[in-house]
């Protein structure tokens, strides 16, 4: 019986599939299986998965029914003790597995063990924008204000914690990793390798783009985990709702702003304001209330330019051939800033973030 089952949910991802299988293949730690569940392609996977011939390699097929059911197909199918997740269109540094298998051995007290994670634009290549958390233990609260996995890609989690918090929601066409995570977090402990062993790739068609769906679901995911809170940390969900609620629609502006959908960013932006009046002049929601006004005054064609300029200076500066630990900012640097759906830090150390993924 394999260490590891290492699931890959694919649904029309061909251009990215084979970079992200070939992650896995490359990883320093072999004992594992890959299970790619292929949820329905109709772009030419199911005949790229066919002639694999690696022994470790099981390709399932289904119906086209979603990530979250592709995924707990994956779940019901491996034989693992451990589970890790990779979303199609990311991939892994080679020592992915291997860290967090060792930090698991190394605290048995400890049933999810993340990453950090370095973004890629959609070529695969870095942009040296790096999300950083250093969130452990009981991570409940931090996960409310923030995803601080990033994505789905990160997590290495002990199997039979499954078996009590049950599978992915079904339901949620957005957001169903968040909301797993939040799940997961209520009833276990969190630990952290810190170092970016993940590549989120950054491409036209990465579903946190469609930001009135994703508005609703993430809605969903922060009403459910408010319905039952763990006992510990009942008292202080007023707080967190605010804080949650307050970094959300920060988060959905950047992704309005991205769509060019002005009038609603803006929109978001006061809500935001609304919910904790006191973070107005945060620098996370004056930047997102001054690119609201410069990229409507610019136009979309001149300040993507500009953009486009900082991001290759910024690129430049990355040393080549230094791997990407070496590259994060020293402990306590930095803003600290959401990403993805959240905000501030864990309150359990210094946590570091170089940028947000929510924003160019």
């Amino acid at each position: 019986m394999p260490q590891v089952s290492v699931i890959i949910p694919s649904y029309n991802a061909i251009a990215h599939l084979p970079m992200a299988v070939q992650s896995v293949l490359h990883q320093t730690f072999t004992d594992y299986e890959l299970i790619i569940v292929d949820d329905g392609s109709t772009d030419g996977t199911d005949q790229w998965l066919r002639p694999l011939s690696d022994p470790r390699i099981r390709p399932l097929w289904q119906p086209n029914q979603g990530k979250s059911a592709a995924r707990n197909a994956g779940i019901q199918a491996a034989r693992s003790p451990l589970i890790a997740f990779l979303d199609a269109d990311d991939f892994w540094e080679p020592t992915k597995l291997e860290q967090q298998v060792a930090y698991l051995a190394a605290h048995p007290e400890v049933d999810v063990v993340y990453t950090w994670t370095a973004l890629a634009d959609a070529n695969g290549h870095p942009t040296g924008r790096l999300i950083a958390h250093r969130a452990e233990g009981d991570v409940w609260p931090d996960l409310i204000r923030a995803n601080i996995l990033t994505c789905g890609s990160t997590p290495l989690i002990r199997a039979d914690c499954f078996q009590q918090v049950g599978l992915f929601a079904p339901d949620l066409p957005f957001a169903q990793d968040w909301e797993m995570w939040i799940r997961l977090a209520a009833r276990f402990q969190f630990g952290v390798v810190p170092a970016p062993l993940v590549r989120y790739r950054q491409h036209a068609h990465n579903t946190s783009r469609d930001w009135r769906r994703m508005q609703a679901c993430n809605t969903q995911v922060l009403e459910r985990a408010f319905q039952a809170p763990p006992l510990q940390h009942r008292a202080s969900v007023p707080q967190l709702q605010s804080t949650a609620f307050h970094t959300l629609y920060l988060y959905l502006g950047w992704l309005a702003l991205r769509s060019r959908d002005y009038r609603d960013a803006r929109c978001l932006w006061r809500q935001a304001c609304e919910v904790v009046p006191g973070k107005r002049y945060t620098p996370e929601s004056v930047r997102l209330w001054l690119d609201i006004g410069v990229e409507r005054s610019l136009g979309r064609r001149r300040y993507g330019a500009v953009l486009s300029v900082w991001h290759r200076l910024r690129q430049s500066l990355i040393p080549q051939g230094i791997p990407w630990r070496t590259l994060c900012l020293p402990r306590g640097a930095g803003q600290q800033q959401p990403k993805g759906v959240g905000g501030q830090g864990s309150g359990r150390g210094p946590e570091r973030k170089a940028t947000v993924a929510g924003r160019p």
